[in-house]
This record gives C-alpha cells, sequence and structure tokens, in this order.
C-alpha cells in the first residue's frame, strides 16, 4: 500500500521510529539493525502494512532490500511480523542468505524467537523462495564466504550478538583484505568487538 515514507525523524527508540510529514506523524515499527542507522533529520524508511483483524501496523526498513525480505519471510508458516522483524534486524541480507545456502542452522537459531525446529523450516522453505526469486540460489563456496561464516558462528558460540559479530568479521576480514585464516580473522573481529 505504501512504498515508502519520506520526513523529519521526530523519535527514534529500539524498536519504533516516527516521521512527521506534512504534519502527519508516522509510528513504524523497525528492526534493530535499522536503529543506529536511522539519522536525525530528513528521513526515508521503505515501508510494509500489514493488517489483522485487531491490527493495523506499518513497519519501517532503511533499504528495500530489507524490506522485501521481511515480506518474504512472513509468507512462511509459522514466521509472523514479530519474528521476520528480529530476523531481519540480527542478520543482514548476505549473512542470512548464506545462512540459508550453507542451512546454517546454528546461526539462524541464535536469532531472538526462533528455535532449532524453526530454524529448519526455514532454511527449507527459503531455499525454495530464493530459488523462485534470484532463479539461482549460489551455493557458498569454500573459501573466504565460508572462513566468514565460520568466524561468525565461532563469535556466536563465544556468546556474542549475531548482528555484532557479523560486523566485526567483516570488518576484520576486510582489513586483513582476506590474506588471513580462520584464527587470525577471529582474533582480529574480537579486537574489534
Amino acid at each position: 500500500m505504501y512504498e515508502y515514507i519520506q520526513g523529519k525523524l521526530v523519535e527514534k527508540r529500539i524498536d519504533a521510529a516516527i516521521i512527521e510529514t506534512h504534519g502527519v506523524a508516522y509510528k513504524l515499527l523497525i528492526p534493530l539493525s535499522s536503529f543506529h542507522a536511522i539519522q536525525p533529520g530528513n528521513t526515508l524508511l521503505y515501508t510494509s502494512f500489514q493488517v489483522k483483524e485487531d491490527s493495523q501496523v506499518l513497519f519501517g526498513f532503511v533499504t528495500k532490500q530489507d524490506r522485501d525480505l521481511f515480506e518474504l519471510l512472513i509468507t512462511i508458516s509459522g514466521i509472523g511480523p514479530k519474528t521476520a522483524l528480529a530476523l531481519v534486524g540480527h542478520l543482514d541480507f548476505a549473512t542470512f542468505q548464506s545462512a540459508i545456502a550453507n542451512s546454517n542452522v546454528l546461526l539462524l537459531s541464535k536469532v531472538p524467537g526462533i528455535g532449532k525446529k524453526t530454524a529448519e523450516r526455514l532454511v527449507m522453505e527459503m531455499k525454495d523462495k530464493f530459488k523462485k526469486i534470484i532463479k539461482d540460489l549460489p551455493s557458498m563456496p569454500i573459501g573466504p564466504t565460508s572462513m566468514i561464516s565460520d568466524a561468525i558462528n565461532a563469535l556466536i558460540h563465544l556468546g556474542y550478538n549475531p548482528l555484532e559479530s557479523q560486523k566485526a568479521v567483516q570488518k576484520a576480514h576486510d582489513d586483513k583484505k582476506g590474506n588471513c585464516d580462520l584464527g587470525a580473522l577471529i582474533s582480529s573481529a574480537l579486537q574489534k568487538i
């Protein structure tokens, strides 16, 4: 119904943003990843308007890709808007796609609201949906991308937040320009948290 809303950011909370445009203030529920990305001033959020029998809720996303992933996730049985928002907020698209391609149930089950069975169902159903959308779900090659995934999993096992782990490992990998082994990548990522 609404593609995006652009206006002045009036208030930002960990779970919501209020944007005023032409004298009307809209409350949009946002994923955790959007909290830091939304800056004061003029803001644009891509929207998903969800209507149920007892509620009408507007969700906001910094990128169109996050919004599209959210809308894809809520088509899966057992995944409601709250769980889909948690997935989008804790895993960026590339990491999520990698987790699906590699059947990384452990990473998915670290997201709040996702248990092992839900993660397994998510992998199974999302592989089919990605194949339809992307035509070819690329299998993740052994090498840097697989090493990044292994490093993220290691940090998660150490108790770090999945989103924090992902950002730290990606930064460490970029700093090393991909020229390191798994142990060095994990050590470098730990220094960035």
